[in-house]
């Protein structure tokens, strides 16, 4: 099976990724956080996954990105997100737990605002060029039928 062309002219590789469902019910601004308890396996679905998303990314004309600040108050969600990165990122904290607070952190926000409505998080640390990233990415479910090679449904 030939690799889709996703307009991917670098070398990246993913180091972990995982998704968890964040559920806001809009009539009791209730939030429900449910979390994935293992890594997402390696798979040319999951490459193909994360290559649309960057692709996705590149292609819209209006682009967010986050920072930190360097001078971080350590009561702020921002340092906090900050704090838990850096001890996944020295080992102190493994993928699994530093997703889970991310997940918990994102309904905490949503609870907030009157338009959120949640979704399936989709959190991947990968390497490009010989850089680290994260990409944090809110997944809509789409309903749908898929047809296989096999020409099923």
């Amino acid at each position: 099976m030939s690799r889709p062309d996703l307009g991917c002219d670098y070398l990246m590789s993913i180091k972990n990724s995982i998704v968890h469902y964040v559920d806001k019910n809009l009539v009791t601004e209730e939030v429900s956080v449910n979390c994935r308890e293992s890594v997402l396996p390696g798979s040319p679905e999951l490459e193909h996954l994360s290559g649309q998303i960057k692709k996705n990314h590149r292609t819209k004309a209006e682009k967010y990105y986050g920072f930190f600040a360097s001078d971080s108050d350590s009561t702020d969600p921002q340092s906090t997100l900050s704090l838990s990165l850096d001890d996944y990122l020295n080992e102190k904290l493994n993928w699994i737990a530093f997703s889970k607070g991310l997940a918990e952190a994102y309904g905490s926000a949503i609870t907030a605002s009157m338009l959120a409505t949640g979704g399936y998080l989709y959190l991947e640390h990968y390497t490009e060029s010989a850089k680290d990233y994260l990409l944090v990415a809110i997944l809509s479910q789409v309903k749908g039928v898929t047809v296989t090679d096999e020409l099923s449904l």
